[in-house]
């Protein structure tokens, strides 16, 4: 259950790189949750959640905090 949470928290950071203050930090965070990598993928399996409701949830979160 640990290793679940550990993942869970590698999503919630990237989650809050998306609204950091260095540009180049956004960036990368933004195109980690919308483009279809390998690593998003596992991550979320590992985090046992979907990536597709991950990404609904990232958009949904961005866009009210922009």
């Amino acid at each position: 259950m640990s290793e679940v949470m550990l993942w869970r928290s590698v999503i919630i950071q990237a989650l809050d790189d998306v609204f950091a203050k260095e540009y180049w930090v956004q960036r990368d965070a933004i195109t980690w949750f919308f483009r279809n990598s390998k690593d998003f993928n596992m991550v979320c399996d590992f985090a046992g959640v979907s990536p597709c409701q991950v990404r609904t949830q990232a958009f949904e979160k961005i866009m009210k905090g922009r």
